[in-house]
């Protein structure tokens, strides 16, 4: 399998992005004009707690897995990359079961003090399963990407989207009848047998894909693929479960603060709706490219690393950060001075667009913000990034508290 150069891989999954945001983008008007902002806010509620739980089963594995195969496959040792592979797959398999199994039990306790609204404990039972699928399939993804192969990532998550948007919307259409909590149900059962067929089609693209075995090269023990995954997998993992617990803790908190105000808590949904499910929706839209390019830059940048090029280090930082300064700007200035006239257009609610023109003035740092992780972890420096995200956290909630 030959490997792709870092811009073809970032073109890949760029073009993927942005057709996948296209159908997301569309399947999220028709699911808010079919829900509406209450079905949405109740989603919305769930998602953070469900994304928390994801990213301590998945444990930061798929970057781990994404940046030691492709440090392996720089010195041209097959063998050790496969036995990277394999290992991770082992306990992404364990750990997605357990989780999963874990998360089925303690739902009824978590409910009880978590979340405001009760109808959520059904969405977040249906969204359970997608929490083993999801683990297994990013070890497959990983190693994709540590090959510099990032088309198979691009195809799946494609299919998912696909299927999501099909089965999701026929379902909340079916459901909704019963009420709006059951036409949530619907849009939850899509994501999940998006993520079945994504893992399908992953597998069946490794078995035929999957670059030829070749024996020998440099022995790498056990415990030398254990500690390289645990010192990479562990700031990964704090970082990412830290950055899910404020989104989780914002989700609670938001409505609760919201009822203080003298909202109800129909009201307190509905308004989190437009914030989450529309006008973050919106702020996001230029992470088609700066995910795309983080995804790409970890094992670039750890090629460059093992084989100390500095000027390709620099070359590809330099120009990674120069195209997300040249269109995040732009459209931060887009959703400042045309937020309500956008989400008017789209989601039919204008009371959302003046909350993406608040969002709008932090856009530029949050697209600098995706960019410059990537460069930081294919070099390794995961705790910088761990730093920033407890700071740049504490002052969220703190901000969300007080001022809502």
């Amino acid at each position: 399998m030959k490997k792709q150069s870092f811009f073809l891989g970032a073109i890949i999954l760029v073009i993927a992005s942005f057709i996948n945001r296209i159908i997301g983008f569309v399947y999220r008007i028709l699911a808010v004009r079919l829900v509406g902002a209450e079905g949405i806010g109740l989603y919305e509620m769930v998602f953070p707690v469900y994304i928390m739980v994801l990213v301590l089963a998945t444990a930061g594995f798929p970057l781990a897995i994404s940046r030691l195969v492709s440090v392996q496959m720089a010195k041209n040792n097959i063998a050790a990359a496969y036995k990277i592979f394999k290992v991770s797959l082992f306990f992404l398999f364990c750990s997605g079961l357990f989780f999963s199994f874990a998360l089925y039990y303690l739902l009824p306790y978590l409910l009880d003090f978590a979340f405001q609204d009760d109808r959520v404990y059904l969405i977040f039972k249906t969204m359970i399963p997608a929490i083993f699928i999801i683990s297994v399939s990013s070890a497959f993804r990983g190693f994709f990407q540590g090959l510099h192969q990032m088309w198979p990532t691009a195809l799946t998550q494609t299919i998912e989207q696909l299927v999501r948007v099909f089965i999701g919307l026929s379902l909340a259409v079916y459901l909704i009848p019963r009420g709006i909590e059951y036409g949530v149900v619907g849009l939850a059962v899509g994501m999940v047998m998006g993520e079945v067929i994504g893992l399908a089609f992953i597998v069946l693209i490794y078995l035929k894909k999957r670059p030829v075995y070749v024996p020998g090269g440099e022995n790498i023990s056990l415990f030398y693929i254990l500690k390289d995954i645990h010192h990479l997998s562990v700031p990964i993992t704090i970082t990412k479960t830290f950055a899910t617990v404020i989104l989780a803790i914002e989700a609670m908190l938001l409505p609760k603060r919201l009822a203080v105000a003298g909202l109800s808590l129909r009201e307190a949904t509905t308004v989190y709706g437009q914030y989450s499910g529309m006008a973050l929706s919106l702020l996001v839209l230029p992470t088609i490219l700066t995910i795309s390019l983080a995804v790409t830059l970890v094992p670039a940048i750890a090629e460059a690393h093992a084989q100390r090029n500095r000027y390709a280090i620099s070359t590809r930082v330099h120009n990674s950060i120069k195209l997300t300064i040249l269109v995040g700007i732009p459209s931060s200035i887009v959703f400042y001075c045309f937020g309500p006239e956008i989400t008017s257009l789209l989601f039919n609610n204008q009371d959302s667009g003046y909350m993406l023109r608040i969002l709008a003035l932090g856009g530029i740092f949050l697209y600098l913000q995706q960019t410059t992780s990537g460069i930081l972890q294919g070099l390794g420096e995961v705790r910088a990034i761990l730093q920033n995200t407890l700071i740049g956290g504490l002052v969220r909630l703190g901000g969300i508290y007080y001022l809502t």
